[in-house]
């Protein structure tokens, strides 16, 4: 909720599947983009696919947008990605547990919380829609 005092509404959105956060990234000034996920989303097959999909659009926003730096927000059993990867597109790996997002929220431009229903069971979708309701009204 103090992302919502903090940023204000306006500021927070929320989507289905990964690939869309593309339309809600910034085309005229760089940035870093912090990604709270198990998984790294920056491809998992050697060659990038050309549309956008929910394991890939981290490349893609590497290559279609001004963005300085990936931060990849995971818990430990998250899995790193091919090191090739890290040296083409730029990340950082944090553990979830203790980061906070909380000393950034003067620095954000955007929260965007995803769904993600292909990996989120649908017994948790509520919680998804609860927050959705929480946050934007």
């Amino acid at each position: 909720m103090e992302a919502k005092a903090e940023l204000g509404a306006d500021k927070i959105c929320f989507i289905t599947d990964h690939e869309e956060i593309l339309k809600h990234l910034p085309k005229d000034k760089e940035f870093n983009l912090y990604n709270l996920d198990h998984h790294h989303d920056m491809g998992y097959e050697e060659k990038l696919g050309a549309r956008p999909q929910c394991g890939d659009w981290v490349c893609h926003a590497y290559k279609k947008y001004p963005m300085k730096k990936y931060y990849w927000v995971t818990d430990e059993l998250g899995v790193d990605p091919d090191p090739d990867k890290i040296k083409e597109y730029p990340m950082q790996k944090l553990r979830a547990n203790p980061f906070s997002f909380k000393n950034l929220i003067p620095e954000t431009d955007k929260i965007i919380v995803c769904l993600s229903p292909t990996w989120v069971p649908t017994q948790f979708h509520p919680f998804f829609r609860l927050w959705q309701d929480l946050m934007l009204t």
